[in-house]
């Protein structure tokens, strides 16, 4: 019954020819032009990706076009959205551009016929076992991406970061194990959302997101509707990880807040201070000290940290959340090891 009502809060929410693995039917193309409209139910029919780099800002583009808008020494990111979500949305898009503007170029996966965004209402509700089931397809066709750059455009492994939200963080850990399997090596870095916990809670690490699934883990924990145990090397709680500011009781708000700080994080001059959590916290107790301009024993979270793919820093922190726009300018003496 417990988890029924927190997938209900989630219903709230929100070159790749694929080699031989791609299934029959499959359409990978530009948005605007999904061809299938067949129900999440029958499993992953259509994805959509949208390219940003220094030419192009979003621009819808099929796997033929994918070598030809890669230069092979820069570093890659691939973006994965979530449960009844887009890869075209506001924050996905700020989120892709704010990547962009430190170098990257993203492809954002747009995987939302298989995540039971379109149709009607309860029918996506019921369709969310449905999006559960289809992460592991999805993160299979990621992983084909991924061979492809490696193997036809020349992209080395190392250059290419996941990143994903919600559900589009288990696909982001899926994709890191199939390009193990595939013999690639591991993955340098995957950076995961508020990772699902409704039907991913439980599972043991070969069925969720794991810390073996890249070099590096990055895990933001913002909400009940996330996985709160540490899954991850570096592990932030944002505040208390049930409630974040101007949310209130709105638990998808908190979710999807996830993204935000992610965004934010890649920012100059925006940087989130931290403490470390020696012991499980209670819900409801009492938050830890601010870091004063003599703490040492913190961390200091911004742009520079959070894409390090050697994950310098490891454990599980205590985030402070300011209001809008949640981070801070101020500098601290942070020399936590």
């Amino acid at each position: 019954m417990r988890a029924v009502f927190t997938i209900l809060a989630i219903f709230l929410v929100q070159c790749a020819y694929l080699r031989a693995e791609s299934k029959p039917g499959m359409i990978v193309e530009g948005i605007g032009k999904v061809l299938n409209p067949d129900s999440c139910i029958l499993g992953v029919k259509s994805v959509s990706v949208f390219l940003y780099n220094s030419k192009f800002e979003g621009k819808n583009i099929s796997t033929k076009e994918i070598c030809d808008n890669i230069d092979s020494s820069q570093q890659v990111a691939f973006v994965t959205h979530g449960f009844l979500s887009s890869g075209n949305t506001t924050s996905f898009r700020e989120l892709s551009s704010q990547l962009e503007q430190k170098g990257y170029t993203v492809f954002a996966m747009d995987w939302s016929q298989g995540a039971c965004t379109d149709g009607i209402p309860i029918i996506k509700f019921a369709g969310y076992p449905a999006a559960v089931k289809n992460t592991h397809e999805m993160g299979q066709l990621i992983a084909s991406y991924i061979e492809c750059m490696v193997k036809d455009c020349g992209v080395p492994l190392e250059n290419i970061i996941l990143i994903g939200h919600s559900l589009g963080a288990h696909i982001s850990g899926f994709a890191g194990k199939e390009v193990d399997k595939k013999g690639l090596g591991k993955i340098k870095q995957i950076i995961a959302a508020d990772p699902a916990k409704p039907l991913f809670g439980r599972n043991k690490c070969e069925d969720r997101l794991c810390e073996s699934d890249a070099k590096c883990v990055i895990v933001l924990h913002t909400s009940p509707l996330g996985i709160s145990k540490p899954i991850g090397f570096l592990n932030l709680q944002f505040g208390e990880g049930l409630i974040q500011p101007g949310c209130g009781v709105d638990v998808s708000c908190s979710h999807s807040r996830s993204i935000s700080y992610l965004t934010n994080l890649l920012k100059d001059n925006c940087t989130f201070p931290g403490v470390p959590m020696k012991k499980k916290r209670l819900p409801f107790q009492s938050s830890p000290p601010y870091p004063s301009s003599n703490t040492t024993d913190c961390i200091a979270i911004n742009h520079n940290n959070i894409l390090d793919a050697s994950c310098p820093i490891k454990g599980q922190f205590y985030v402070f959340v300011e209001k809008d726009p949640f981070c801070t300018q101020k500098t601290f003496n942070c020399q936590y090891q």
